[in-house]
């Protein structure tokens, strides 16, 4: 469950060195937490991270203290969506790896949708999740492809079933579903419960696409961040949901604007706040 290749949606790690550097950075600039002792099945572990910098994207550093030693040992480190939106869910499975002690939780909101997200604060709250139980949860996303959405003609019916309810003579009430202008839908399902599809996905990868409702860009490490707003969910009920995109992962030539109808494969990420 390691997220190391998450920092390709980030960073360019092509060039030589740069992890390397921004680790010295994280470690010696960023926030670091009050430490966290559990009592685990291995004895009593304590947990400490570091922050960098002050971002709504940043980077997190988890280490484990060596009880022996006293020193921090780095077992992870990830591009961390610290600003994002606030949401009421209940916690329907969690999943942790028992090397790294990171977590992918299965939640859904009181209207039933489906959404998987990667605690990127699993060591400091692990305590809190209990299955079937209700907390709040700041979730975003990140981006490792985004696209603005092309202006097709889509059928929601397939072809068989309306040549059978022509025969029927039932045609009529299928017209208004068989076309739909694929730039005016919205749509967001986790793609690990989606079959079919050519490529196996982590539990915690989505599908968005939705309409952009705010944007701004900030820098990270020399590296333009856009912040997209969108919603997803039932229209009547939306969920808003910050979109953090590498500017080098847009396709090329496309600005995002407000307005536009996008679509995007993220990586989802949550962490309890109450």
């Amino acid at each position: 469950m390691v997220h190391g290749n998450h920092w390709e949606s980030v960073i360019n790690i092509e060039e030589k060195g740069v992890l390397s550097t921004l680790m010295k950075k994280i470690l010696k600039q960023g926030i670091p937490s009050d430490p966290k002792t559990y009592s685990l099945n291995e004895g009593n572990k304590t947990f400490k991270y570091y922050t960098y910098p002050d971002t709504n994207l940043r980077f997190i550093a988890f280490g484990i203290r060596n009880s022996q030693s006293e020193s921090l040992e780095i077992i992870n480190s990830i591009p961390f969506c610290y600003a994002g939106t606030d949401i009421f869910l209940k916690i329907d499975e969690v999943y942790v790896d028992s090397e790294t002690y990171e977590a992918i939780i299965q939640s859904s909101t009181i209207d039933g949708i489906k959404i998987n997200f990667y605690d990127p604060l699993f060591l400091m709250n692990m305590d809190v999740y209990m299955k079937d139980t209700f907390r709040i949860f700041r979730i975003a996303g990140l981006a490792y492809s985004l696209f603005k959405t092309k202006p097709n003609i889509i059928s929601l019916i397939d072809e068989k079933v309306l040549e059978e309810a022509e025969l029927k003579g039932s045609i009529e009430h299928l017209k208004m579903f068989t076309k739909l202008k694929s730039e005016n839908g919205t749509a967001f399902y986790n793609l690990a419960e989606m079959r079919d599809l050519p490529y196996n996905y982590n539990l915690d990868d989505c599908f968005v696409q939705s309409f952009i409702e705010e944007v701004s860009e900030f820098e990270l490490e020399k590296q333009k961040i856009y912040q997209l707003k969108l919603s997803i969910g039932h229209p009547e009920k939306p969920i808003k949901l910050f979109l953090y995109a590498t500017e080098k992962i847009i396709e090329s030539g496309y600005k995002p604007q407000v307005g536009d109808n996008i679509y995007s494969y993220i990586w989802m990420q949550g962490y309890s706040t109450h």
